[in-house]
């Protein structure tokens, strides 16, 4: 009937979207300021810096410094999930190889030794669900994974997966039996170069990677939907001939939204079911703050839940010879019209990390 009203049907992705709660608290796993740390026992002189941990809460706009104990870092690369109040942290060795210690005891030494801090070495857990007044420790995490030194680690579900460090090699890893499994590639895919941030997709109960060289003619975009079991999954192509990869990416609609550095759209997105980019329209724009990007360093892009992203940005602060770290987060929504993204912007917060070298994760809690 002419006129009539229409009524669009929700897509279940848009449902999953909707009913997905926001999430308003978001861990900052750092590099602390200070002096570097030798490993009692070792013959070869080998050194660790300090980790430390910081919680935002975006509701009550105040950062809680320090809100785990350290963590004292042997590796160069470290990777972070989170799953429900548990947070894992990837990297180091499984072990201090016996040619480079004294004997077993030194080991046990070396590991309740400085200063009673935890020394970080293979993979870690700690329970965000404990007292806090009961200063809860770090305890070795049950994921038996060959690939400590992976930087591509993400959470879907209840279950942790690893795409490689330089080329595809996935696994699946389950902390509640604390089994790993390898995963199939497909022919294609086989010695394929895989980038450093992968994004999840929980509307769509996958993850998406982006893959270069091997077999592939060109850099390509590939979604890996774990099955039922999440002892396998399929890999899907959605994207060929696709350049622009970054870290700072996330996925909402089936839209994937990355970082850009110019004035005056800030975010690009693709759409993953059409395979173009969309038009971006900022529909309002952050109060007091002029320019986004100035002095500015945009290093992650977080999905908090119910259409809405956040950028996190850094900018060093020299004090008396150290350097403090402020982070600045920009919250916003987006909702897909048609061949357009229209943008608002929510809230932005600053806070300043004092001793602070680098914010290494941005972990949504």
């Amino acid at each position: 009937m002419e006129g009539a009203m229409k009524h669009n049907t929700p897509t279940s992705s848009d449902r999953v979207e909707n009913s997905e709660q926001e999430k308003t608290r978001i861990l900052l796993v750092t590099d602390e300021i200070g002096p570097e740390y030798a490993l009692p026992g070792v013959k070869e002189e080998t050194l660790c810096s300090r980790l430390q941990f910081h919680l935002v809460d975006l509701k009550s706009n105040k950062v809680h410094l320090r809100y785990t104990p350290s963590l004292l870092r042997y590796t160069v690369v470290t990777s972070a999930v989170a799953i429900d109040n548990s947070v894992y942290l990837f990297g180091g060795r499984h072990y201090i190889a016996e040619s480079e210690i004294e004997s077993e005891s030194q080991k046990l030494d070396l590991l309740r030794s400085l200063h009673h801090d935890t020394v970080f070495i293979g993979a870690s857990r700690y329970d965000l669900t404990s007292d806090q007044s009961q200063m809860n420790v770090w305890c070795p995490a049950p994921v038996p994974t060959k690939n400590l030194n992976n930087p591509v680690f993400v959470s879907l579900g209840d279950k942790i997966y690893g795409f490689g460090k330089n080329y595809l090699e996935p696994e699946v890893l389950d902390p509640t039996s604390a089994q790993s499994k390898s995963l199939d590639l497909p022919s294609e895919l086989v010695g394929c170069k895989v980038s450093r941030n992968a994004v999840t997709d929980p509307s769509k109960s996958r993850i998406l990677v982006h893959v270069s060289d091997g077999r592939l003619p060109s850099p390509s975009i590939y979604a890996f939907s774990p099955n039922d079991d999440s002892t396998g999954g399929s890999w899907e192509c959605i994207a060929v001939d696709f350049q622009d990869w970054t870290n700072a990416a996330a996925v909402v609609d089936n839209v994937i939204y990355f970082y850009k550095p110019s004035f005056p759209d800030f975010v690009r997105a693709f759409d993953l079911a059409s395979g173009a980019w969309l038009k971006i329209r900022w529909k309002s724009k952050f109060k007091k703050v002029r320019r986004m990007n100035r002095n500015r360093s945009f290093v992650a892009m977080i999905r908090l839940g119910n259409k809405i992203l956040c950028f996190a940005a850094l900018k060093l602060i020299p004090e008396a010879g150290y350097s403090s770290t402020k982070v600045d987060l920009f919250k916003f929504r987006v909702e897909q019209s048609g061949k357009t993204i229209i943008v608002n912007a929510l809230e932005s917060y600053s806070y300043v990390l004092p001793d602070t070298r680098q914010v290494r994760e941005f972990l949504p809690l």
